[in-house]
């Protein structure tokens, strides 16, 4: 015998499972879509040149002397923040020169240890350089560092080129 409680759950049963069934099938996962295209970065812009001015400092790369073929010279980067600026000295400043190969640079890469000068009120590395040939060449500079106010510190990192002509 049924009781009035078991017919009805029959009768759902049988009412879910008529019909055309689509309300009973699973709804078909759409794969997901194709990956968009890589993000390619931008190559980086080339060095703006030997010197770099800004609001808050002006950075710089200068030889000292004539380029000669076997004769010494050096290549200097300063540093000078501008009022109310001061050189980050807990920062791990580091200039990294390129290229320049005729120069026979005696050491491309400086680490805050090796400057030259180094204060509140400005840096300067320096690197020796014997050039074995003549001709053009450029140098560029990589040079990490950082500026501060009373307030804040920005990290920087700047690119600086030079065309020299050793004679």
């Amino acid at each position: 015998m049924r009781t009035p409680l078991s017919s009805l759950v029959l009768a759902a049963a049988a009412f879910v499972g008529c019909g055309d069934g689509s309300a009973t099938q699973p709804t078909p996962i759409e794969p997901p879509a194709a990956d968009p295209a890589p993000v390619v970065a931008a190559a980086p812009a080339a060095p703006a040149g030997p010197k770099v001015e800004q609001p808050n400092f002006v950075l710089e790369l200068a030889a000292a002397g004539d380029a000669v073929v076997g004769q010494a010279g050096s290549l200097e980067v300063k540093l000078t923040p501008r009022a109310g600026w001061h050189v980050n000295q807990d920062f791990p400043a580091s200039v990294e020169f390129r290229g320049g190969q005729p120069l026979g640079l005696a050491k491309a890469s400086l680490a805050r240890a090796d400057a030259a000068e180094f204060d509140e009120s400005h840096f300067r590395f320096t690197s020796a350089f014997t050039p074995t040939a003549a001709g053009a060449t450029r140098v560029e500079a990589h040079v990490r560092y950082a500026i501060c106010t009373d307030e804040t510190c920005l990290p920087q990192e700047n690119d600086l080129a030079l065309e020299l002509t050793v004679r």
